[in-house]
């Protein structure tokens, strides 16, 4: 099962938890929206790490989620 990993982060925290859950999962991938893109459409799960500043997720995750689902 193809997993990718992605997330949004100035810090280091989340791509640390990001990095411990990718030891665990074969045939994962870890992306960083801020750097870079991916087409989550070709993996069959997908593993979001969200920063969440008062109440709300962030802004970047919930644009990239928006315009990469098909449904």
């Amino acid at each position: 099962m193809k997993t990718l990993i992605i997330f949004a982060s100035k810090t280091r925290t989340i791509e640390k938890c990001a990095k411990e859950i990718n030891k665990q999962l074969k045939y994962s991938k870890i992306v960083n929206i801020l750097n870079q893109n991916e087409d989550i459409n070709r993996y069959d799960l997908i593993v979001v790490g969200i920063p969440i500043r008062i109440g709300m997720i962030d802004k970047k995750i919930r644009k990239f989620l928006i315009n990469s689902i098909e449904i």
